[in-house]
């Protein structure tokens, strides 16, 4: 049969200098053997190991071997049959074919396969009469198929036999036999008897190579009483010749070789020290390696320095021995997290790891495997491994390598940056807004970084250097925020997320007096110009919240925060005037730690809403319209719950005074009394009352049905 030629990674090698395993050694001591026998023998030689072994490069090794001595090779692959027909049809044209092309006297060949033809065609056509007409028509068998024919043409022909081993000379005819474990099982008892019976051949040499394992327990159950298949074996094979152990060293020159052979881009001193991890079985050590070629393409994107190569390593081997594990794992967050911040032990895992380490069934390699990663990742962001792990799944929007890109490309031409982000949505099939997102993200990032590496510069040329790349950045920040419409625009891209981290860059900025003022300046623009729900911008201030986070920021920052915070309030307070008519428009600010920046508004004695004249009276004004409008009333309402829970539970810390205008409450309490109330519920508004009462130290206007429900209650 002819050699495949192609290249690849499962194919077996075929060349010495590839040979890493030294199996070139082993196939020398075969071939000595087909070699050195008597040339009267016929000689059956059994090549034994477990699959991925390297048993199919033995055979290349031995094939090389025996054509340069001028020997016959027939290559016979038993597996791809399903029929003895075709098995053996197969292997006498293969025969026929190695010896005509080798110049030996093959007479009558011709002959003898139109003969079984002719008898076949017999045989049916005597069915197709009617004499078996109860009986399936019947089937060739070895009988009349190809070891008939290499009966009729050699084995029953004595003179065809001498004339052979005449053409012959000192030359041997050697079948290489492989595959012989994923052979048919019907197929394997005919297939070892004939080899040993019927084609014991002068000259004839059969190497077998297969796992004795995996063809024993075959055997048993296709003849229980041959015990475990290894006594048929026995009788089959003269020379057996197991394929010796492979040695870590042996193991790592495989790998270190495909890596560098086929995949440059993975990290060899990363192979190297998570090697005791790797499969131990050749054939799936050049697998994981050849799945490693996937991340090629995107690996592409990163600078080196951007990837942890152990990591990347460690969480692709664990996708490849443990899919399902890697999949449960790398979408819990809860269990990275784990990872990067406890130090794991050589012991059965613990909480939170033993539940999935039931409902996965580990062995004990992924346990080492989740060791050596909690190793790479303890004391570090335990999502490292999630990033590595989704790396072709779910890529990154814009990698460090390509954030530098386009930063330098924006300085040289700032005009430009529109045109960046088109060419890379394009190019990596990503939506505008992730696109802006991430690039708002990293800007930022890379500006904090800039600004620490200033404050830790030696020489104030490089200091200066920093700072003038990081008001830079700001400027970047700038035009993404307003010329790309990241804040502003009928749908910004940006959110209130993205103005928390301004928050914090401009806070972190002010610590060490590097550029406040421009940051300032950029903060209080976004603050102007956002088309953002203002509630959401306050709740990144927390200002109810200073007495917990002052001990953290000087005088400044909290300066800074107040005022920001004094030009949203207003628009909040607006924002909660809106949603009076809306039918459950405060509802949900009834739910505990919730809504906390509208409450702030609503519910502190000096928040805009009640100190600034228009706004307050406009709540007053709105109260009456609850006459003919339910939503007002109930709204009214749950502001007057709003107001006693707070009163009862300090749920927004820093209200030290709750809103208590008699005006206010007064117009309200009217709203929410426009209709009669569920009887049922008196005596609760009763106690509503009262307590209102309390807080505005005046008596409060009831409707004429009340002292009527007051009587029947």
């Amino acid at each position: 049969m002819a050699r495949t030629t192609t290249e690849g990674f499962d194919n077996p090698v075929a060349r010495r200098e590839e040979d890493f395993l030294d199996r070139w050694s082993f196939a020398r001591e075969v071939f000595n053997i087909a070699d050195t026998t008597p040339a009267d023998w016929s000689v059956r030689i059994g090549v034994y190991g477990e699959w991925g072994a390297g048993k199919s490069s033995v055979m290349y090794f031995i094939e090389s071997m025996a054509l340069a001595q001028k020997h016959l090779v027939v290559r016979f692959n038993p597996w791809q049959f399903n029929t003895p027909t075709e098995m053996w049809l197969s292997f006498t044209d293969e025969l026929h074919h190695v010896l005509t092309a080798a110049g030996v006297n093959v007479k009558d060949y011709v002959s003898a396969r139109n003969s079984v033809r002719m008898n076949g065609l017999a045989r049916r056509f005597e069915w197709s009469n009617g004499e078996s007409a109860e009986k399936p028509a019947p089937e060739p068998t070895s009988t009349a198929s190809g070891l008939t024919v290499l009966n009729q043409w050699l084995l029953g022909n004595s003179s065809g036999l001498a004339k052979l081993n005449q053409s012959l000379g000192q030359r041997r005819v050697i079948i290489l036999v492989d595959d012989l474990d994923r052979t048919d099982l019907s197929l394997l008892p005919e297939l070892l008897y004939a080899i040993r019976e019927l084609l014991d051949l002068p000259r004839f040499v059969f190497v077998l190579c297969f796992d004795p394992n995996v063809v024993g327990l075959a055997l048993k159950r296709h003849h229980p009483g041959w015990g475990d298949g290894t006594r048929f074996l026995e009788k089959i094979v003269d020379f057996p010749r197991w394929l010796p152990p492979l040695t870590r060293r042996d193991l790592l020159a495989l790998a270190r070789n495909d890596v560098l052979r086929y995949c440059t881009f993975i990290s060899t001193e990363a192979l190297e020290r998570n090697f005791h991890l790797l499969p131990e079985n050749p054939r799936r050590l050049r697998m994981f390696v050849r799945s490693l070629w996937s991340l090629k393409g995107e690996l592409e994107r990163y600078e080196p320095q951007e990837i942890d190569w152990d990591i990347l390593l460690l969480v692709n081997l664990l996708k490849f021995t443990q899919p399902r594990l890697a999949e449960a794992l790398f979408n819990r967050p809860d269990l990275l997290d784990e990872l990067g911040a406890t130090r794991l032990t050589q012991s059965t895992p613990t909480a939170p790891f033993t539940q999935l380490w039931t409902a996965e069934n580990l062995e004990g390699s992924s346990w080492a495997i989740l060791l050596r990663l909690n190793e790479c990742v303890y004391l570090r962001d335990g999502q490292l491994i999630r990033l590595h792990a989704l790396m072709t799944e779910h890529p990154p929007v814009i990698t460090g390598q390509e954030f530098a890109h386009c930063f330098s490309a924006w300085q040289q031409n700032p005009d430009d940056l529109k045109s960046w982000t088109e060419r890379h949505k394009l190019k990596h099939e990503f939506m505008t807004k992730p696109v802006i997102t991430e690039l708002y993200t990293q800007t930022i990032k890379f500006r904090l970084e800039l600004l620490t590496r200033a404050a830790d510069a030696v020489s104030a040329e490089e200091a200066q250097a920093r700072l003038s790349d990081a008001a830079q950045a700001l400027h970047l920040l700038d035009a993404l925020a307003f010329k790309l419409e990241g804040f502003v625009g009928p749908q910004p891209l940006l959110n209130a997320q993205h103005f928390a981290l301004t928050l914090a860059m401009v806070l972190k900025g002010m610590q060490g007096d590097q550029h406040p003022d421009q940051e300032t300046q950029f903060l209080e623009e976004i603050v102007h110009r956002a088309v953002l729900p203002p509630d959401q911008l306050l709740a990144c201030l927390r200002p109810w919240e200073p007495a917990v986070v002052s001990w953290q920021r000087p005088a400044p920052a909290q300066a800074l925060i107040a005022h920001i915070a004094q030009r949203i309030a207003p628009r909040v307070a607006q924002q909660l005037l809106d949603l009076m008519p809306i039918p459950a428009g405060l509802q949900p600010l009834l739910t505990p730690d919730h809504r906390l920046a509208q409450k702030y508004v609503l519910l502190d004695r000096h928040s805009p809403l009640w100190q600034q004249d228009h706004l307050r009276m406009q709540f007053i004004y709105l109260c009456p319209r609850a006459q003919h409008e339910p939503a007002v009333q109930r709204n009214l309402l749950h502001f007057l719950e709003l107001v006693i829970q707070k009163l009862e539970q300090d749920f927004v810390r820093d209200i030290e005074e709750v809103v208590c205008q008699p005006e206010v409450i007064t117009a309200a309490w009217s709203g929410v009394l426009a209709h009669p109330i569920n009887s049922r519920l008196f005596l609760s508004f009763k106690e509503t009352r009262d307590v209102l009462e309390d807080l505005i130290e005046q008596t409060l206007p009831v409707p004429p049905w009340w002292e009527r429900m007051a009587r029947e209650s």
